[in-house]
């Protein structure tokens, strides 16, 4: 359903921004038999949900550049709620960040789309209000600090966790991998508050089908430890954090379809794969950690970089001649730019190995902001 949608949400946008009908239809097909778009479609997971959100949401800043209708403002307002409330990686920092680009961009009906706004910024503010008064954690996943750790332990050895550890800068749970099993944690963390234990997402270490429950109350705990051992790491050793976020980089850099948790899926449609990336295999490089390694492509890195850059320089360019002529850049392009570096930069920095992830959510809007840039060059060029 998704990759319909998505397909149809590709046309209409592509469409608008002046390709032809054969050429907005066919762009939009190509995208959909990408081997990544195939994986993420048979993967019930929210990542390939949120791209089409993304889309829509792009969709209804397209609707407003072109009608100045302020109803779709709002619209665009609440898919971006969806968005922040489905995956903490979109902070309610990047939802500010949004609404502010629509209040900018706003030629008409300012005093609706402000007051939407602030009701949607409420309404999702009233969540981390929650989560504070409930749990006390200002956020909406209780893993940041895990996530951090994941990262910065990467290129951290064991000798200078004991380091750490020995003179009192980082806690003891860090000799323990996160996100392990909450029975191998200190017995601590096992106790769940009297008010909680009749709720089995918090109380239960297991999930009714025997896998363990990382939504236990104990992990909010420990997550803190793992966040004061992390900021310790960093501090002592920005090296190898950045050295990290070099690896976390290089994977996200990889076409989406090299995610770990495609095992299955992925052996099934290999040769398609291989048919179709197989670029990704020239300038092949490794990044070792201290327990383990991550790979990455020195071409596939060449042509995000440049497709980063084309995308970011017309968005420039857009908005100094928007500022020059007294015409309205068009919010929907500066808005896909914005969210790309958001999840790049932002998704790259707190985690490591699943950064296939932050590139499927995105891919849409590289795809579509590439080929609007590389359209709008031609036709410049060739004035």
């Amino acid at each position: 359903m998704c990759g319909a949608l998505i397909c149809g949400v590709l046309y209409a946008l592509l469409h608008s921004s002046g390709f032809s009908t054969t050429a907005s239809f066919i762009l939009a097909v190509v995208f959909s038999l990408a081997p990544g778009t195939i994986l993420y479609e048979h993967w019930l997971f929210y990542t390939y949900p949120l791209a089409l959100f993304l889309l829509l949401a792009v969709l209804m800043l397209r609707r407003y550049h072109l009608t100045r209708r302020p109803a779709y403002l709002v619209f665009f307002l609440i898919i971006i709620s969806i968005v922040c409330l489905t995956w903490a990686l979109f902070h309610f920092i990047y939802l500010a960040g949004a609404a502010v680009l629509v209040f900018l961009f706003a030629k008409t009906g300012k005093r609706t789309v402000f007051t939407a706004a602030v009701i949607v910024c409420a309404f999702v503010a009233s969540f981390y209000v929650k989560n504070y008064l409930l749990f006390g954690v200002c956020n909406l996943s209780s893993w940041m600090g895990m996530n951090l750790w994941n990262i910065t332990e990467f290129r951290t050895s064991p000798a200078q966790i004991k380091a750490l550890i020995a003179k009192g800068a980082a806690p003891a749970i860090l000799e323990t991998w996160a996100f392990s099993d909450i029975t191998l944690y200190p017995p601590r963390y096992q106790n769940v508050p009297q008010r909680f234990r009749a709720i089995p997402s918090l109380a239960n270490p297991y999930k009714s089908n025997g896998m363990k429950n990382l939504n236990h109350y104990g992990y909010i705990g420990i997550s803190r430890e793992y966040m004061q051992g992390a900021l310790s790491a960093i501090a002592d050793h920005p090296g190898n954090y950045l050295k990290s976020i070099a690896g976390a980089f290089a994977l996200y850099c990889q076409p989406s379809v090299f995610d770990r948790f495609f095992t299955v899926n992925y052996t099934a449609v290999s040769p398609y794969i291989a048919a179709t990336v197989f670029w990704q295999k020239w300038g092949r490089f490794t990044i070792s950690g201290a327990s383990e390694s991550v790979s990455g492509s020195l071409f596939s890195m060449f042509i995000l970089s440049t497709v980063l850059m084309v995308i970011t320089i017309h968005a420039t360019v857009m908005i100094a001649r928007s500022r020059a002529s007294g015409i309205s850049a068009d919010p929907s392009f500066v808005f896909m730019v914005m969210t790309i570096l958001y999840v790049a930069l932002v998704g790259n920095t707190f985690e490591i190995f699943e950064n296939g992830r932050f590139r499927a959510v995105t891919d849409p809007l590289y795809y579509l902001s590439f080929l609007i840039s590389v359209k709008a060059f031609a036709f410049r060029s060739l004035k």
